[in-house]
């Protein structure tokens, strides 16, 4: 969730033109902020906070150096009866707080309501009329007090609504409410900042809006980057980083080349005890990066981190541990980070990133308001120690802080010793995952080396652990004929979405895997009633096909950073393997080799996974055991009711820790 500043332009508007004032209203409205300013933002659930008070939850909200909120009164608490509007008793006391706290309130205009199209997505006429009426009422209740209005949260992924129509909202129907609300929240309050939906289901989604001229019914694209599911590298804020320099050139085929901004309004890493949760030092430490990193994206106004205070005390569960603050208000690691960060990001200028001879270190130059340098620096691999010589042209005299947020700052003078000498150009310190900063006069530092130093953390006792899975299978060599068929097309293997199954006859599967040194082979067969496939790359997994993962072990063991899934499906386009592996997600049929035969109601697959692919460096061989799930995805043609698997930590969240085992046999 992201915000920064963004200049006026006249914007069409079915057939008539209004100015638009500058996005950044918001810095004229709180002192705290300048014509730089770039938004921090968080999202709350003020509603469920209960205990604390309001004033308390906000307060820590401004002590952490948090500018905006992002939360909502929905449409179903202001018309509980049909035709009748009113806001709910205190419902907008939060927004008035935040306001007069010097907070600025970003409210969604979200979610459907039962008096229309049977509590469905509001798509008739009468059902869109509704939700405009609606959104006028919140609109006019907040006028003077409030500036972002979104409309709808994650319409894509049907956050809010009920399970028959989750994943089903379609863009067009999303385009033609938009159409309806936008002139309608600008007759009400011209300065109004219209966002458009958060979209959730990935960038193939955004791109069918904008084919639909999105860019003329809103003021600011929003969208939510979630990655903290995916594997190794494709977890970390760096490849969010350069998700977003795609997104950019997206939005900029749709606008002729010019600058589009975006919100991020919901991003974080959770803290809960599965494999997709970090730790709170990880988690924090991907903060720091995720905002720095945001800096240097001048399309980019602002970020609200999802969320700020944990929903629950259940430790296993994500939504339960996205806060910055435990449900009592206690702070996390990343509150700190946040709180030492925010003063020294919000308003400086990004000027260069400095080269240090490697891609995973990070060296990167800011101007603070005050002509201050800010140079940031980490690491993005995920262990080891990395000394970093910077160096500077001339001598830097003056003393400058050292700060590693969350952890406190240093003052240092720039130099080193070098035999009996004293070097006043250069200065070396250790950094890993959590950035330094370093502020004062450095403007004169150009260069900079990097040296590895081992310090593996990850060999340390209490970091290397098995879980032992709950089936243990076995992989027969290619040469052999095979020792076991699986079948997993019993009920208790199906897990339901939006529809339950009806028996085998509606799906059922069975899977045996084969193995050479050079080469895992995957045999699947599928009986399915009805097929029906309309999807490509990245969103295969929506449509008929199976999704299967494998997991390496090392030494015994397992990296919960070291493993790799594979969407597969016979599309219209033909076969497709799209594959999230640990340091890329893309269409990689090209590099297996697959073979999809479908006869009536039967499809087979056999896939022809080299061992490099899922992470394996050595050849194969017997007693090599290798995590594995396996799932099977139903869709009807209704979008996908559910799937059978055979393992788990593929279909209901990222966890490699809820794999099977396969072991290879002599």
């Amino acid at each position: 969730m992201k915000n920064r500043k963004s200049k006026s332009f006249i914007h069409p508007l079915l057939g008539w033109a209004i100015f638009l004032l500058p996005v950044w209203i918001f810095a004229q409205e709180n002192e705290n902020t300048t014509s730089n300013s770039f938004i921090i933002g968080a999202c709350t659930h003020i509603r469920l906070a209960k205990g604390p008070s309001l004033n308390e939850y906000l307060s820590l909200l401004k002590q952490a150096g948090i500018m905006a909120l992002r939360d909502e009164i929905s449409w179903s608490r202001c018309e509980k009866s049909k035709g009748q509007l009113s806001l709910p008793e205190n419902a907008g006391d939060f927004v008035i707080a935040a306001h007069n706290m010097g907070i600025s309130p970003l409210l969604i205009l979200d979610y459907a309501n039962q008096f229309y199209d049977d509590g469905d997505y509001p798509r008739s006429p009468e059902a869109i009329e509704g939700f405009v009426r609606y959104s006028e009422l919140i609109v006019e209740s907040f006028k003077g007090k409030c500036k972002f209005y979104q409309v709808w949260n994650e319409w894509d992924g049907g956050c809010g609504m009920p399970p028959k129509s989750k994943g089903k909202g379609d863009p067009e129907s999303y385009i033609n409410l938009l159409k309806a609300v936008y002139p309608r929240i600008k007759a009400i309050d011209p300065s109004a900042v219209v966002i458009s939906n958060s979209v959730c289901t990935g960038d193939n989604y955004l791109r069918k809006l904008l084919e639909l001229d999105m860019l003329k019914y809103c003021d600011i694209v929003a969208i939510h980057t979630y990655n903290y599911g995916n594997a190794g590298a494709n977890r970390l804020p760096e490849k969010w980083y350069e998700r977003m320099l795609g997104v950019d050139k997206m939005l900029r085929e749709f606008s002729g080349g010019k600058e589009v901004p975006l919100f991020i309004t919901e991003m974080g890493w959770p803290t809960h005890i599965e494999g997709s949760g970090s730790t709170q030092t990880d988690s924090a430490d991907f903060l720091a990066r995720l905002f720095i990193l945001a800096k240097t994206l001048p399309f980019l106004k602002g970020i609200w981190w999802y969320d700020f205070r944990d929903d629950g005390w259940d430790f296993k569960y994500n939504e339960n541990n996205f806060g910055m603050v435990r449900p009592d208000l206690t702070p996390k690691k990343s509150y700190y980070v946040l709180k030492d960060l925010a003063p020294l990001i919000k308003d400086t200028t990004f000027s260069e990133r400095i080269d240090a001879g490697d891609p995973n270190i990070w060296i990167l130059k800011f101007k603070s308001p005050e002509k201050k340098d800010i140079i940031a620096v980490w690491s993005a691999y995920t262990d080891n120690d990395w000394a970093i010589t910077l160096k500077a042209d001339t001598e830097i005299k003056s003393e400058f802080s050292m700060l590693c947020p969350g952890e406190g700052d240093i003052k240092r003078l720039f130099m080193q010793k070098k035999g009996n000498d004293i070097d006043k150009k250069s200065f070396s310190f250790i950094v890993r995952t959590r950035p330094y900063l370093l502020n004062g006069d450095l403007s004169g530092i150009n260069s900079a080396s990097v040296k590895k130093i081992d310090f593996p953390e990850t060999m340390r006792p209490k970091n290397r652990v098995v879980v032992v899975p709950e089936k243990i299978g076995r992989a027969t060599p290619l040469s052999e004929k095979t020792s076991q068929i699986y079948n997993f097309g019993d009920d208790k293997y199906y897990r339901v979405i939006s529809e339950n199954r009806k028996g085998k006859d509606d799906l059922d599967a069975s899977f045996s895997i084969k193995w050479e040194p050079s080469f895992i082979h995957v045999f699947v067969t599928v009986r399915d009633d009805i097929f029906s496939q309309t999807f490509s790359g990245e969103d295969t997994w929506k449509g008929d096909g199976i999704q299967l993962a494998f997991q390496p072990f090392r030494d015994g063991l397992a990296n919960p950073d070291e493993h790799s899934d594979f969407d597969i499906a016979l599309t219209e386009n033909g076969p497709i393997v799209y594959g999230r592996l640990a340091s890329r997600m893309s269409d990689i049929t090209n590099e297996v080799e697959i073979n999809i035969d479908k006869e009536n109601k039967e499809t087979s697959y056999h896939i022809k996974f080299p061992i490099e692919i899922i992470g394996l460096s050595s050849p194969l061989k017997s007693d090599t055991i290798l995590g594995f799930s396996l799932l099977v995805n139903d869709n009807d043609g209704k979008g996908r009711k559910g799937y059978l698997h055979w393992g788990d930590g593929i279909g209901h969240g990222k966890d490699p820790s809820l794999y099977n085992w396969i072991t290879l046999e002599k």
